[in-house]
């Protein structure tokens, strides 16, 4: 397992933008991570989706702990019930709209410490045979990211900067509303200021530290109100990316809790 670990750790995750941007989900840290390492297990020549398996020991400590054992059973048994029970809706390529699951189907093997995991079927074709409009990245850069709010708007980054020089910064707007919206975020946060000081700040601190990317936003307001967030991302030179490695590294170990996501 220790030879395997640096290899899962690179795997590409690969999503088609819409899975990204058209969306309206609010999962945790784990179940984001549970999410990419299942998608990274996609290979690119597909044409449907399998029941891909792997060992739930190896896969928490992929995320840096030392939780084994019946320890780690049970804890992804719980994280996947709440997974499996976690529903969102999707526009799909005829134009229909389909209520889905991230997961449909879970199945655990004790004799082996694995699990099989079956995607939706419905998210398909948003993660197969993918000529364009895609957002890839390694699984790397997400696994030591407390806030699942930073893994969600990393991923909402990188189908934005699609195909981004790493000596050209994008930018992007979103109304403070719109934004809201994609974290699941509707009905909290009236606050704005509350909101960029507890998730956007939060996220980017983490994305600068811990990933392949550096972004920064600027507050556009209309009147006294602040309506608009507008971000710049830039990618990391090699060097910059050696340091966010090191960055990694040093956290690993304490970004999987027993307990539940950091309180932001």
């Amino acid at each position: 397992m220790e030879n395997a670990i640096p290899q899962e750790r690179s795997r590409l995750v690969v999503k088609h933008n819409d899975l990204i941007n058209n969306t309206r989900y609010d999962l945790s840290g784990q179940e984001q991570k549970i999410i990419a390492y299942l998608i990274s297990k996609v290979r690119p020549l597909d044409e449907v989706l399998l029941d891909y398996e792997f060992h739930y020991n190896e896969f928490l400590e992929l995320c840096g702990t030392t939780i084994q054992g019946g320890k780690a059973r049970s804890y992804l048994k719980e994280t996947l019930k709440k997974l499996r029970d976690k529903s969102f809706y999707i526009t799909r390529p005829d134009g229909k709209e389909a209520l889905c699951s991230w997961i449909n189907k879970v199945v655990f093997d004790y004799s082996t410490n694995s699990v099989m995991l079956r995607l939706d079927e419905d998210i398909a074709p948003l993660l197969l045979m993918l000529q364009e409009k895609f957002a890839e990245y390694e699984l790397y850069w997400i696994l030591a990211m407390t806030s699942g709010y930073s893994i969600r708007i990393y991923e909402i980054m990188k189908a934005q900067s699609l195909g981004f020089s790493y000596s050209k910064a994008v930018k992007v707007k979103y109304s403070v509303e719109e934004l809201k919206s994609k974290l699941g975020l509707e009905k909290k946060y009236s606050n704005t200021g509350s909101f960029t000081s507890k998730i956007i700040d939060v996220a980017c601190r983490e994305i600068n530290r811990l990933s392949d990317m550096k972004i920064s936003y600027e507050k556009i307001k209309e009147g006294k109100a602040i309506r608009y967030l507008e971000f710049v991302i830039t990618g990391k030179n090699t060097g910059e990316r050696m340091v966010a490695m090191e960055e990694n590294e040093k956290a690993r170990g304490g970004q999987l809790m027993l307990d539940g996501e950091p309180k932001l």
